[in-house]
């Protein structure tokens, strides 16, 4: 029963960070130096969480301007100009190389933490439990000064945890929602419920203009409540979306196989086109089956106004590819490196001004000038060409920590 129940957790801990990110990448860094991202900065969304058209290029000035005009002013709230801490090493528990949005968070974590000359010790679990409480054993053996689990559920690490916590060494865990626990600093992750109102409001709305005859639309999800809170939020925001709608049922609620969802996604697909022919939508929380049920409905050459609209969570290269095809239609997206940034932040102002850590993930919307980690739909109109290139279309959040740190701890990084 042990060994199941240890299997268990790992394949929710496994699934949880696929469905909070991407995959395929390559490649981990154990310097401090500034590295390049895999996203590029462009425009602010709506602060209401409504889903909004991405600004032109020819606005990212402002956009970047309100960042610039929100660093200055925060720096001047946070006191004189103090010396910037120095000499700090940071052990970042890396949930794996494949994944795109952990390495977009690692990138950015190597990058703002190379503004203060700090080490950042990458040490990359790759899905295994075991080895992630071996990493986190071996990372502390090197006295960091911060550590950070990256979709690393505290319950899977008490050991290094207890000894983080009697050294001193604050432990922020990000990513992903996972089991709170009183020995965890702080848990900087994306507001899920937020993320699916956006998600809903486009999807709900191009269900209408598509179908405007069906009385009710039909609607298929696909959930995986094991996964972890995080994901759990998103069903019940999703019942709470269609409960303040009208015109849309939701006819299937498949929970995924979580031993092999891609495959399961294929199937249920394929079962759900064959029981509801007239099936308006899908709705997938898993980001690397998003394109599975988009290849479904072109193997049966569903195209046209008939086609049912595909949707789900963040986006992969793989989704964006789907994208630009057409067998993908909109996928709700974040800037998963303002975590990174808002982390550095967080722990700067703790060693140079001996603040506290701010303790949840309303840090984003309430910490700052700027909003961060704010929602937007990825569709055709805005993906870009290359699908490699995650845009981003929320805050300048380089732009304002630069221009905050440059101002608050006397560095040039403009």
């Amino acid at each position: 029963m042990r060994t199941k129940l240890l299997v268990l957790a790992t394949l929710c801990v496994v699934v949880l960070a696929i469905l909070m990110g991407g995959c395929g990448d390559s490649g981990t860094s154990t310097t401090g130096a500034p590295s390049s991202t895999l996203g590029t900065t462009a425009t602010t969304v709506g602060s209401s969480g409504s889903t909004t058209t991405s600004v032109p290029v020819s606005d990212r000035e402002a956009a970047k301007q309100e960042a610039t005009d929100a660093g200055l002013k925060d720096a001047e709230a946070a006191g004189p100009p103090v010396a910037p801490p120095t000499g700090k090493k940071i052990g970042f528990l890396l949930l794996s190389a494949q994944t795109e949005a952990d390495v977009i968070i690692m990138n950015d974590l190597k990058e703002a933490a190379g503004y203060f000359g700090f080490d950042v010790i990458v040490s990359d679990w790759n899905f295994d439990t075991a080895k992630l409480r071996m990493n986190a054993t071996t990372v502390l053996a090197q006295d960091p000064d911060l550590m950070i689990g990256d979709a690393a559920d505290p319950t899977l690490t008490p050991e290094a945890l207890k000894e983080a916590d009697a050294r001193g060494i604050p432990w922020i865990v990000t990513s992903a929602a996972q089991t709170p626990s009183d020995l965890v600093t702080a848990e900087y992750v994306p507001d899920e419920k937020l993320n699916t109102r956006v998600l809903d409001e486009w999807l709900f709305a191009q269900i209408k203009e598509r179908f405007p005859d069906r009385d009710p639309a039909k609607l298929a999800a696909f959930q995986a409540p094991p996964v972890g809170p995080g994901v759990r939020d998103r069903d019940t925001q999703r019942k709470e979306d269609l409960a303040n709608t009208t015109g849309i049922t939701e006819v299937v609620t498949h929970d995924l196989d979580l031993a092999d969802p891609v495959q399961d996604t294929i199937k249920m697909t394929r079962q759900i086109l064959a029981q509801y022919p007239d099936i308006a939508a899908f709705w997938q929380t898993a980001d690397f089956c998003i394109p599975p049920i988009g290849q479904v409905l072109n193997s049966q050459g569903i195209e046209g106004a008939e086609r049912p609209i595909v949707s789900g969570f963040y986006s992969t290269r793989e989704g964006r590819a789907g994208l630009i095809d057409g067998s993908v239609d909109g996928i709700v997206d974040i800037n998963q490196g303002e975590m990174a940034y808002v982390i550095i932040d967080q722990a700067v102002e703790h060693w140079a001004r001996g603040t506290e850590f701010w303790p949840d993930s309303t840090v984003f919307a309430e910490a700052y000038s700027i909003k961060m980690l704010q929602p937007w739909m990825h569709t055709a109109e805005n993906v870009n060409p290359d699908i490699e290139i995650l845009e981003n279309n929320g805050a300048d959040y380089k732009t304002y920590f630069k221009t905050k740190w440059s101002k608050e701890f006397g560095l040039n990084l403009q």
